[in-house]
């Protein structure tokens, strides 16, 4: 890696870090360790970024804040761009190196990469890929968008390291550079806010396998199929049900890859599309160089993440789940349909205008007593589901608010649900923030 970075500086006696959160710390930290002397440019719209402790003493140092922080760009240099950071392209300098920690490291460690994304699942996915290699008892890592920079774990890599890489679409946008092991879960419509559109969007997450050779592996749902047929990876793909794919989920218990049949042990993830991703995740390790009957039972002691369908507790008879992941309408409905005694639901939050109508569709014909609406998302839900919805609907000004009503008007024996379809931020820092909200109203009734 550091041989990389010392090939962009050849010319280039200035670098840019686009954005000074997680990742830019972490881009600062390793350039600061093998060059001391460079120069080094900070540019982000947060003014306050210029006071931390770590660069205080820093001569070599310089930033670039408030709202025309981006200005910056037009000055020669390599650019490493931070993750959610929306860049002004037009102001680049036309001899600057746009680059990242994610395309840098895909490019170092290609070969020992297996790559995960998708709008949802891409977190719990990657936690069991690591999982079931750490079972092997192979010499594995994980980072990226689980929320450890690829940078903070170069000295934790060897070449016999297998490295499980989580990635957003902020991360792919400008990569040119594939994992080796591509394991794509889904396609939503997602972040539109900051793509603009669902295609700029969907060929960001393309990228996650654009740049394979026939030599790398794609590992895809039988649904997204049609849309990869330009990639030179070997494709694996997997279904419920469906001969044509490599991976198949026969029955609640029952699956096939590559021909041979499989058993589930007894597991703690809830919903069918958990099992798909589990056969995905078990795909992806035999192409790492486990194989399955070695480390199926594994599976039983991976307990997932917090914040996805995770139990709280229960109360009077009504037991309580906390969803908070859930920022677009299909996970809302996964959640639902992995749960089946659903009683309650909250919806809404940070409005990113998305389209709700196949979410008003499926609980339309569902058996919910009610459903509870906050933020501006819920506001704009809300209208929708009045013609058509069997149950209550009622209108939260908090998530206080909605605990208290979703909770008092769930049948015994039910499940009162968050699960929002909608982003956190008009309340909350994330959907972290959101959820531990949640669990602690929920304790605090008690």
């Amino acid at each position: 890696m550091i041989s990389l970075l010392k090939d962009l500086f050849t010319d280039h006696e200035l670098v840019i870090i686009l954005g000074f959160g997680r990742e830019g710390k972490s881009t600062y930290r390793l350039l600061r360790k093998y060059f001391p002397e460079i120069s080094i440019l900070v540019s982000d719209v947060n003014l306050a970024v210029n006071q931390l402790e770590e660069t205080a003493a820093d001569i070599h140092l310089k930033f670039s804040t408030g709202d025309d922080y981006q200005q910056v760009l037009g000055l020669k240099a390599v650019v490493f761009k931070s993750p959610g950071v929306k860049i002004d392209a037009t102001l680049l300098h036309p001899q600057s190196i746009l680059t990242s920690q994610t395309n840098l490291f895909i490019q170092r460690y290609h070969q020992q990469l297996i790559g995960v994304s998708g709008t949802k699942g891409k977190s719990t996915t990657s936690s069991l890929i690591f999982h079931l290699l750490k079972a092997g008892d192979m010499d594995a890592v994980l980072l990226g968008n689980i929320g450890i920079p690829a940078f903070d774990k170069l000295e934790a890599i060897s070449d016999k390291t297998t490295i499980v890489f989580e990635l957003s679409a902020h991360q792919l946008q400008y990569v040119k550079y594939s994992p080796h092991i591509a394991v794509l879960l889904n396609i939503f419509p997602e972040h539109l806010d900051y793509f603009n559109s669902f295609e700029s969007y969907r060929e960001a997450k393309l990228n996650l396998y654009a740049f394979q050779s026939s030599a790398d592996v794609l590992i895809v749902p039988e649904s997204l199929t049609d849309q990869v047929k330009g990639g030179r990876g070997q494709v694996w793909s997997f279904s419920q049900n469906s001969d044509s794919t490599t991976g198949r989920l026969e029955s609640e218990n029952k699956f096939t890859i590559a021909g041979k049949q499989f058993v589930f042990p007894e597991i703690q993830l809830k919903g069918m599309h958990n099992k798909l991703n589990m056969i995905a995740a078990l795909m992806a390790v035999q192409n790492a160089g486990l194989e399955i009957p070695e480390i199926i039972q594994s599976l039983s002691t991976f307990r997932g993440l917090p914040h996805r369908l995770e139990y709280v507790t229960e109360k009077n008879g009504v037991t309580y789940y906390n969803d908070s992941i859930s920022t677009i309408p299909a996970s809302a409905m996964a959640a639902i349909e992995a749960l089946q005694q659903v009683g309650s639901l909250i919806l809404g939050g940070y409005d990113r205008g998305l389209d709700y109508q196949e979410l008003v569709s499926f609980l339309e014909k569902s058996n919910l007593s009610c459903v509870v609406f906050l933020g501006e998302a819920g506001k704009r839900m809300m209208p929708l589901f009045s013609p058509v919805f069997k149950g209550q609907l009622f209108w939260a000004d908090s998530l206080a608010h909605a605990v208290e009503l979703a909770g008092g008007h769930t049948p015994s024996g039910k499940i009162c649900l968050l699960s929002p379809a909608a982003a956190s931020y008009d309340q909350f820092h994330n959907f972290e923030h959101r959820g531990d909200t949640f669990k602690a109203l929920v304790f605090k009734m008690i």
